[in-house]
Parts: C-alpha cells; sequence; structure tokens
C-alpha cells in the first residue's frame, strides 16, 4: 500500500521533525561513553549553513535533507567521488532496446534498522509512494514517465515505464523505505527513521543538530569507521570556522577559497578541494515586468563582472556560459561567458522601456553557498549602478521556496545541477515550472522539446537537443549565470579517510575515521 500525502502530514513533514524534549538531550549527552566501557564512543561532527527542513526522504529534495537521508537509507545505486554512478543495494541494471522496461537486481543480506531484509517489495514500495504523491519534490522525475514497478521475486525490481526513458538507471539512486515500517506506523512511518544505512537515527533537535549512532549489522559494516555522528547546522560562516578551530566540529563544507587559503596555515586543519559539477545562476522571472522582456534580463547579464567574482570575492569556482559542464551531455563551448559592459546593459535597459530608479525584488537564502551572501550583495551593487533599486531580501530556506515556487520574485538565486542527465532539472524548472519564472509555459514549443529529449533513445540526438535547449535558455537569458562551483571542505587532521565529491556532497559515513 502507497500513502499519499495529506496536509496534516505535510505540517507534521515541514515542522520540528523528529525533537525531543530536554531529558532526552540529557540522556543522550550521558550515554557518550559505551556501555561497559571506560572507553569513550567515537564521534564526527560536519556543518554546514542549513538545517533540515524535514526529514521525509522523499518530500524535500534539498542538501541536508540527502546528507542525512543518506545516514540513515541505502539506494539501489550510489554515486562515487567523481559523480559516477556504482553498484549498491544493486547489483546491476538493464533495459529492453526501447528503454521503456528496466531491470534492476538486488544484493541479498541487507537489513533494515529492525532487523527485516530489504527486499525488491520494498523497492517497490518506494517508487509506489512517490507515484501516488505527484507533489513530492522527489517525484518530479517520474511523473508522466514511470508507470508502475514489480518486484518478481526478492531480489529482482522491474521498472515499466510510460515511454522511453534512456538514462532511466540515473533515476535509482532513490532511499529505499521500509515496506514493514509503513504498515506498522501508518502514513508517518517516516518518523520512525528505519533505514538500512550505516547509521540509525537517534535524535534531532531543529536548528542544533541531529545525532545518528552505527548501525552494527551493517551489510558492509567495513566502511563504517565511526560509532557515531552529529551534524550541526551553523549558518554563520565565522562561528563555523570557530567552531572547527576549537574542535568543536571536524568538518566544514561551503568553503570559498579566501577561506580555505587562510585556514590551509592552520596545522590542524586540511583544504579537500574538487570542482563541481553545478552552477549558481539568478533566475529570472519572466511573467513580471522589467524581466518579461528579454533585453531587460540581457542588460543584468551585461551588468556582471563574473571575473570580479569568480576572483575576488568567492576566490574559487570558473566563469562559464553554459550551464552543461564539459564532458557531459550537451555541453556546448561555442556558448561563451558574457563580457562584462555596464553601457550595453544600461543601453538595453533604456530600449526595453525600463526607467531609472525600477524596484526589482531579488532574493536568495544565502547560507547555502559559499560567500553566498556577499555575492548577491555585489549583484545587488552591480543592478543599483545600471538604474535598479535592489530590494535584496535574505530569506529562511522554508520562505525562500515558497517565494520561488509563487513567482514571487524577480531575480532569485539558484543552484543547478545539469550534467549527465538534465532533462530531470529542465522538467521542473520549465516544465513543472514548479519555481515559477514563467518561461515554459511562455514557450509550448520549448517544453515541446524538452519532453522530446528526455526520452530519446540516440545519445547523438540527445546531444543535439540539449545543446538546443540550453541554447535557447543562454539566448533569452532566462538563467543568468554566475558561475560554476568549486567544491571545498576543511577538515580537522585527526580525521582520516576523507574523499571530496563533486556532487556538493560530504559523506562522512564512508571510510572515514578518527585518530588516536
Amino acid at each position: 500500500m502507497a500513502y499519499p500525502f495529506t496536509r496534516r502530514r505535510f505540517l507534521q513533514a515541514a515542522g520540528v521533525g523528529l525533537s525531543l524534549p530536554f531529558f532526552s538531550q540529557l540522556l543522550t549527552a550521558c550515554q557518550m561513553v559505551a556501555p561497559g566501557s571506560s572507553a569513550p564512543l567515537s564521534e564526527i561532527t560536519w556543518s554546514r549553513g542549513d538545517d533540515l527542513r524535514t526529514q521525509d526522504p522523499q518530500l524535500i529534495g534539498g542538501r541536508m535533507e540527502g546528507e542525512i537521508n543518506r545516514c540513515i537509507y541505502d539506494q539501489l545505486f550510489d554515486v562515487a567521488p567523481d559523480g559516477s554512478q556504482i553498484p549498491w543495494l544493486g547489483l546491476e541494471w538493464s533495459s529492453n532496446p526501447e528503454g521503456t522496461v528496466w531491470t534492476a537486481k538486488m544484493h541479498e543480506g541487507a537489513t533494515f534498522h529492525d532487523g527485516s531484509p530489504v527486499t525488491a517489495e520494498d523497492v517497490k514500495f518506494t517508487y509506489d509512494r512517490l507515484l501516488a504523491n505527484p507533489d513530492f519534490q522527489h517525484s518530479t522525475a517520474f511523473n508522466d514517465l514511470l508507470g508502475s514497478v514489480d518486484a518478481p521475486d526478492a531480489a529482482t525490481v522491474i521498472f515499466n515505464c510510460l515511454k522511453p526513458a534512456p538514462l532511466f538507471n540515473l533515476l535509482m539512486g532513490e532511499h529505499i523505505l521500509s515496506k514493514k515500517a509503513a504498515d506498522e506506523y501508518g502514513e508517518n512511518f517516516w518518523e520512525q527513521a528505519i533505514g538500512s544505512g550505516p547509521f540509525r537515527h537517534l535524535e534531532y533537535v531543529k536548528g542544533e543538530y541531529w545525532l545518528g549512532e552505527v548501525f552494527e549489522e551493517y551489510w558492509k559494516r567495513d566502511i563504517v569507521k565511526v560509532q557515531r555522528l552529529r551534524y550541526r547546522p551553523i549558518s554563520e560562516e565565522a562561528t563555523r570556522v570557530a567552531a572547527l578551530r576549537s574542535g568543536e566540529v571536524d568538518i566544514i563544507a561551503n568553503v570559498s577559497g579566501e577561506l580555505a587559503e587562510e585556514l590551509a596555515q592552520d596545522e590542524n586543519i586540511a583544504i579537500y578541494r574538487r570542482p563541481s559539477l553545478d552552477h549558481l545562476y539568478l533566475l529570472t522571472q519572466n511573467q513580471r515586468p522589467p524581466f518579461d522582456n528579454p533585453d531587460a534580463r540581457w542588460a543584468v547579464n551585461y551588468a556582471i563582472d563574473r571575473e570580479a567574482l569568480v576572483k575576488n570575492i568567492v576566490k574559487a569556482g570558473q566563469v562559464v556560459g553554459g550551464h552543461i559542464p564539459q564532458g557531459t551531455v550537451g555541453y556546448d563551448p561555442s556558448l561563451e561567458p558574457v563580457p562584462y559592459d555596464p553601457d550595453e546593459a544600461r543601453r538595453l535597459l533604456d530600449k526595453a522601456g525600463v526607467a531609472p530608479g525600477t524596484r526589482i525584488e531579488m532574493k536568495a537564502h544565502p547560507f547555502w553557498f559559499a560567500k553566498g551572501k556577499e555575492v548577491m550583495e555585489y549583484v545587488a551593487g552591480a543592478l543599483q549602478e545600471i538604474g535598479f533599486e535592489v530590494d535584496l531580501q535574505f530569506l529562511e530556506p522554508g520562505a525562500y521556496t515558497d517565494a520561488r515556487r509563487s513567482g514571487s520574485y524577480h531575480l532569485a538565486l539558484q543552484q543547478g545541477g545539469k550534467a549527465n542527465n538534465p532533462c530531470n532539472q529542465y522538467k521542473i524548472f520549465y516544465v513543472n515550472d514548479t519555481y515559477g519564472s514563467g518561461f515554459g509555459p511562455q514557450h509550448p514549443e520549448f517544453q515541446q522539446l524538452i519532453e522530446q529529449v528526455c526520452v530519446e533513445v540516440d545519445p547523438v540526438a540527445a546531444d543535439e537537443q540539449y545543446k538546443a535547449i540550453q541554447k535557447q535558455i543562454y539566448d533569452e537569458a532566462v538563467e543568468i549565470q554566475l558561475y560554476r562551483q568549486e567544491n571545498i571542505w576543511a577538515v580537522r587532521q585527526r580525521i582520516t579517510g576523507y574523499e571530496a565529491y563533486s556532487p556538493d556532497t560530504t559523506r562522512p559515513w564512508n571510510g572515514v575515521g578518527v585518530s588516536g
């Protein structure tokens, strides 16, 4: 049985989550010594600037939701540090020539935290729940694509697609949920956080921490090197750095290039860097003046000195023209970075009939990104220089998501991940118009091109179609590219086995330990 999502469940999911009262917190603190032993429990603490919005593994596709849920839940297929796909609960996948039927063979012997086996029925339940709840963010990729899921035996899953899905294997990364837990606990079963991943959920206190302990019966127990993991959301960069220097936290993510250079001088800290597959950009609101006019959008493009952003503010990353990264399907080297030309920006505003002093709203949640606040303050200043009055608003994650969904912005800071399979992001932003830019609904032929490439089985044809989609976004200045990101972490030297990932994710559960 799949459980649809009710209003009551949404309020529960978006609220405090699994917070426990003070007594429970105190009890957890007192249990830092293993029972029957005088040795303290080994623990790694990592930090970013953002907190969880929900612990439902399927409701929101956010960064921290994904990082923490990956500690609790396993997937059929995972990603390697370079972003390539690797087997996990799934051993192999195959498809028919048309790409409409996909079969995954599973590892046998894995168990959930309650001791029940992980089987194909749990995978079927996981994807059936997405089909039953099309408004979940994780459901977007499967709506109008996945028809049904079969589990002919305990180790075989068959995905039946409604149309060709040439890269469906890349969609086999959902966190696998326990059908038994859902049968026992009902529609809010996710509150129990019963997964099959390397760590059990212990406690979550909103705004303070998430805490997990090792699952001793984990089927890949040798990769887990510590007994506890703790995540702390610390929004201010200076506070995160102070916590790292003092040893309160072991790993911080979203480090700027400037801060990396400074922290590298500390003998107790190591810096890990890896080029990202993601890009930062401004999403334009195409349904509200002035950015319903492409000349006004191009004025914003010319107003931003991207070299200054990368070299002087973030001190990391790469200036790019197109949004699809090199080495992946759809990359187009002919799309060059837009040059800094404020005079051309002013000319285009005049051509578009935009009067000096026109007020625009620019919204962001800056703590998701290194130097995000400074980047947006620079952009706001650049737009004021060409004549706009900029109302720059820094919002909390929930309010920021609501503002984007309602289209209540002129420009919104956005992170994009369009490597390997851009189809899903294109559908979210331009077919479903999830974040309200309005460009897709205004251009049905553009939406049709997206729908076409999502079912294209010829890789050469798909590459050309992705290039055409990317070029239209570039030519219409729907996305104002800022820069391709670089992922940087600062890690205390006591941490062993740390690896930097091209996907912007911290994975302290996978081979990471502590010395001494």
